[in-house]
């Protein structure tokens, strides 16, 4: 069974005439909708499950209207699927630099989360170096 988890939260929309022509930190603009914030929450929810090795992570949200009072219920649901963990690291073909610079560049060891988004730090930071013209970064399941 895959983890999940549901939060909720409660939001009120704001008229355009609370917000004309000043700014206050923290109060939604008119353009910044109950939805659009929703979206920018699961963005940000996503995000956190991805830095933590969760790269098959589904989350989505409902809103319910509350009695028309201008306020709405926004439920997020997480399935957080399987983590993927870093068993081993090999490195191959670096025929003309050496395995402690490639190592450098990518600054992770096993057992740490699988963040998709560092793998292609990495592959930057290999190119950047200059020593490399092609870099291939594979994953492979274990049973």
């Amino acid at each position: 069974m895959t983890p999940s988890a549901k939060m909720s939260a409660r939001a009120s929309t704001i008229s355009p005439r609370h917000c004309s022509g000043a700014m206050y930190p923290g109060v939604p603009t008119p353009n910044d909708t109950v939805p659009s914030a929703a979206e920018n929450a699961l963005s940000t929810i996503r995000n956190q499950y991805w830095t933590r090795g969760y790269n098959e992570v589904r989350a989505d949200y409902e809103l319910t209207e509350r009695g028309g009072a201008g306020e709405v219920d926004l439920a997020f649901t997480v399935m957080e699927g399987r983590q993927s963990v870093i068993a081993d690291i090999s490195i191959a073909g670096n025929e003309r630099v050496s395995t402690h610079l490639v190592r450098d560049q990518i600054e992770v060891s096993p057992e740490e989360p699988l963040d998709l988004n560092a793998v292609a730090q990495w592959r930057r930071r290999l190119y950047g170096t200059g020593a490399f013209s092609a870099v291939d970064i594979t994953r492979r399941e274990l049973n």
